[in-house]
């Protein structure tokens, strides 16, 4: 089933940092899902975080990874067919470095509005 919805845009390194999926869902929207690295390393590894564009009437983010992962969001984003000026917001899901990190250089690009849990 999620083959059927799911397309690898790009491959990452070997922890899935850095690659691009795009999911097609059911109803017709459109999700480009978009790994950053996380850098705690040992026991806290636990892996990329998870970013999202969600290709909405008024596409938006979902999360800016880790400080110092927002530039690199934004070339993931173009990549992908995405302009971070298309963004209408930013949704923070919640405040912990690795979702929120990057927000500063993404608003240098864009004027999108920020919302946060």
């Amino acid at each position: 089933m999620i083959q059927s919805i799911a397309e690898i845009i790009q491959h990452g390194d070997e922890n899935g940092n850095y690659m691009q999926v795009r999911f097609r869902l059911p109803s017709g929207l459109e999700v480009i899902g978009l790994p950053t690295k996380n850098f705690y390393g040992g026991y806290w590894d636990l892996g990329p975080t998870w970013n999202y564009a969600v290709l909405t009437d008024a596409p938006f983010l979902m999360d800016t990874g880790r400080y110092g992962q927002g530039n690199k969001l934004v070339e993931m984003l173009e990549f992908s067919g995405v302009s971070v000026t298309d963004l209408e917001f930013i949704l923070i899901s919640h405040g912990h470095e690795d979702h929120d990190g990057g927000l500063s250089d993404i608003l240098k690009l864009c004027s999108a509005k920020v919302s946060a849990h």
